[in-house]
C-alpha cells in the first residue's frame, strides 16, 4: 500500500492566504450586473435623501456627519435600518 505525503514547505502561507476563488464567465458578468444596479440604486437614493430638509433626515435617524457627506455631493453609505 502506498501512502503519498503532501510537502507543506511546497506551499507558501502568502499563497493560501491571498489566493481566491475562480469565478465562471457568468458569475463575473452577473456579479458585475448586480453591482451596477446597486450603484444606480444607491444614487437614486442619495438624490431622494438630498431633496429632504436636514431636520427630516435627522428624524430618520442620519448624523450630522451623514447629512454633510449628502449635502457635499460625496458618496454616502445608505443604511437600511428597521
Amino acid at each position: 500500500m502506498a501512502t503519498a505525503t503532501f510537502d507543506k514547505a511546497l506551499v507558501s502561507q502568502r499563497d493560501v492566504i491571498t489566493s481566491k476563488p475562480k469565478t465562471g464567465y457568468f458569475a463575473s458578468v452577473f456579479a458585475g450586473f448586480v453591482a451596477a444596479r446597486e450603484a444606480e440604486a444607491r444614487r437614486k437614493v442619495a438624490t431622494h435623501l438630498a431633496d429632504l430638509s436636514d431636520n427630516h433626515l435627522v428624524g430618520i435617524g442620519m448624523s450630522a456627519a451623514e447629512i454633510k457627506e449628502l449635502r457635499t455631493g460625496a458618496p454616502v453609505n445608505v443604511r437600511i435600518s428597521g
